[in-house]
């Protein structure tokens, strides 16, 4: 059986990654309820605000300085660490992946978010296993 529009609609809102969809002002169009559901806000809280105000300040530079101009020149960026910032100031490490489209006419970007707070987690225990091993080796 072929899922109908409304099908993919209800998919596409529960999806495991945060989707975001941007207008050619990079401010948002549409969000699902899986990325909602991570920052601890609502839809109406983020349509139409700039997708950089959903990244921590660190995040937000980076967006702002590498990768908006990227995604504009290149139409794509691949696997980007970036941190949302959580409604209650908390970050949410993820890895993101963009395309810009063409058509429709105005057009479009697509990006998807994967959460990573596991990897992020053990890249920080692992940096810090490497500086006390370093630090026993100094010593």
């Amino acid at each position: 059986m072929t899922p109908t529009i409304g099908d993919l609609a209800h998919w596409w809102q529960l999806a495991p990654s945060g989707l975001v969809v941007l207008d050619e002002q990079d401010r948002i169009l549409q969000v699902n309820q899986t990325l909602n559901h991570w920052l601890g806000c609502s839809n109406s809280q983020l349509i139409h605000q700039p997708v950089s105000e959903l990244f921590t300040a660190e995040a937000h530079l980076l967006y702002q300085g590498v990768l908006a101009f990227r995604l504009s020149a290149m139409g794509a960026i691949d696997e980007a660490h970036l941190n949302l910032r959580t409604q209650q100031g908390e970050s949410f490490p993820v890895l993101c992946s963009a395309r810009r489209l063409n058509a429709p006419d105005p057009p479009i970007t697509l990006i998807t978010m994967l959460p990573i707070a596991r990897k992020d987690q053990l890249e920080r225990e692992l940096l810090e296993a490497r500086q006390a091993a370093q630090s026993a080796l100094e010593e």
